[in-house]
């Protein structure tokens, strides 16, 4: 179980999830393993679903930074990097 807690931790944030396994007494190999896999599953994810999803997102809240219109371009605009 401490594995899966590992990898699921590494699907979302790596650095959540190799203390977690040196806390859970995770053998190194393993919490190595189980953080590799877990990386790469998010990394898999976003990089085949990413355009889909970024497309029926833009479609459903009805704009996007393209057109200079929309609520994530007014973010952009008024705070740059930071927003």
């Amino acid at each position: 179980m401490p594995i899966l807690t590992v990898f699921g931790l590494a699907t979302i944030e790596i650095w959540f999830a190799v203390p977690a396994g040196l806390a859970l007494g995770v053998p190194p190999l393993a919490l190595w393993l189980a953080t590799l896999a877990g990386s790469l599953l998010s990394v898999t994810v976003v990089a085949f679903a990413g355009d889909s999803l970024r497309t029926w997102l833009i479609r459903k809240r009805g704009g996007g930074v393209i057109g200079g219109r929309g609520r994530l371009y007014r973010i952009w605009i008024h705070y740059r990097v930071i927003g």
